[in-house]
C-alpha cells in the first residue's frame, strides 16, 4: 500500500481556490496543539493557525464553491485515523457497535479518537442499537464527544443524550435504491416545509466538540443528518437526485435544527465522490468500504487521498 501524499502547495492551492468569492469571518478558537500533525493539516511546518475561517456558503441544492467536509468512517487502528486526518479528511469515524465487523473497543477507540484529534480532525463513535444511558458511559471511557445514531435504537437516544456530555451528533437516516427515505425525522421536528433560503455556517468539526462554535446542539436535536443506504456500510449508491427532490435533505436540516447540514453517504469512493457534489451539493460526504483495502477492514493510502482531493476539488473547480 503506497503512502505517498500530494504535496502541502497543492492541498493549500485547492484550499483557497475553494473559498475564493466567500465571505470569511475570523475567530479565534482554542488552539489544539498538534507535536505530531502531518504538515497537509498544519499549513506549513512548525505552526498551526489557531484562527479558524468560518465560511458561509449558500444553501445547499445550489452550486458552491465551498468544498464540503470529508467523514472518513469505519477507521478500525490509530494508524489509518492519521493518515485520514494528514490527507485532510475532517472527521473521523469508528464503530463502537459490537457486532460490527469493522467494531472497536472502548480503548482502541480512545488510541483512534487521539490520532484523529492530532491531525485536526473530529472522531466520531458510530452507534447502532445502544441506548443514551450506554452511549454516554462509551464515550466517557473512549474520550468520545460527537457519536452517529444509525439503528433505531440509538436514534431513540438522541432526545435524552446530554448536549454537553455529548455536543455532535450525527443522526442516520436510511434511503432506499430509488432515494426514498424509510427513516423519519427526529422527534419535534418542523413539520411545515421551509420554504426561505437561508446560509449554513461551515465550522471546523473539531470545534463543534469543544463547543466553541455557535449555535450549539439543544437537547433533542442533530448537529448533521447524514443520509444513506438502506444497509450502512454496503458500499451501495441510491438515487441522488430523487433525495434531493423528495426528501429535500437542506430544508430537512434546518426544519430539526441540524446546524452542521446534511451528509451523503452510501457507496461513494474515488471514482464518484466529485459526481455526488456537483449533482447533490451535501455539506459533509461519508465514505467506509469506498476507501478500504483488499481485507475490507484496513485503509488504502491512495483511495483515502484521492476521495478528498476529489470532494474538495470538485466544489472549488466545479469540474469531475
Amino acid at each position: 500500500m503506497s503512502l505517498i501524499r500530494p504535496s502541502p502547495s497543492s492541498i493549500a492551492t485547492s484550499a483557497a481556490a475553494g473559498l475564493t468569492g466567500r465571505r470569511r469571518i475570523r475567530v479565534n478558537l482554542m488552539h489544539h496543539a498538534a507535536p505530531t500533525a502531518s504538515p497537509l493539516r498544519q499549513g506549513g511546518p512548525g505552526r498551526r493557525s489557531a484562527d479558524v475561517a468560518i465560511v458561509v456558503a449558500a444553501a445547499a441544492n445550489t452550486a458552491s464553491t465551498t468544498p464540503p467536509l470529508v467523514k472518513v468512517c469505519g477507521v478500525t487502528n490509530p494508524a489509518d485515523a492519521n493518515l485520514a486526518a494528514s490527507a485532510g479528511a475532517d472527521l473521523v469515524g469508528m464503530i463502537m457497535w459490537p457486532k460490527a465487523k469493522r467494531a472497536v473497543s472502548d480503548e482502541q477507540a480512545r488510541e483512534i479518537a487521539a490520532n484523529a484529534r492530532r491531525g485536526g480532525a473530529l472522531p466520531v463513535g458510530v452507534f447502532v442499537d445502544e441506548g443514551a444511558a450506554e452511549i454516554e458511559r462509551r464515550c466517557l471511557a473512549s474520550g468520545l464527544r460527537a457519536v452517529q445514531l444509525h439503528g433505531d435504537g440509538a436514534r431513540a437516544a438522541l432526545a435524552e443524550l446530554d448536549p454537553e456530555a455529548v455536543p455532535v451528533v450525527v443522526y442516520v437516516l436510511h434511503a432506499s435504491d430509488e432515494g426514498e427515505v424509510a427513516t423519519p425525522l427526529p422527534a419535534g421536528s418542523d413539520a411545515a416545509t421551509t420554504t426561505t433560503t437561508t446560509t449554513t455556517p461551515r465550522v471546523r468539526p473539531l470545534d463543534l466538540e469543544n463547543n466553541a462554535s455557535s449555535p450549539r446542539r439543544k437537547r433533542g436535536q442533530p448537529t448533521f443528518l447524514l443520509y444513506d443506504g438502506l444497509q450502512g456500510g454496503g458500499g451501495k449508491t441510491f438515487n441522488w437526485q430523487a433525495l434531493l427532490s423528495g426528501a429535500r435533505p437542506s430544508e430537512a436540516a434546518q426544519r430539526c435544527g441540524a446546524a452542521g447540514g446534511w451528509a451523503l453517504a452510501g457507496g461513494l469512493g474515488p471514482a464518484n465522490v466529485a459526481k455526488a457534489v456537483l449533482a447533490a451539493h451535501p455539506d459533509v460526504v461519508d465514505v467506509s468500504s469506498g476507501v478500504c483495502g483488499p481485507d475490507g477492514l484496513l485503509k488504502d493510502a491512495d483511495k483515502v487521498v484521492a476521495f478528498v482531493k476529489g470532494a474538495k476539488e470538485a466544489a472549488a473547480t466545479g469540474a469531475v
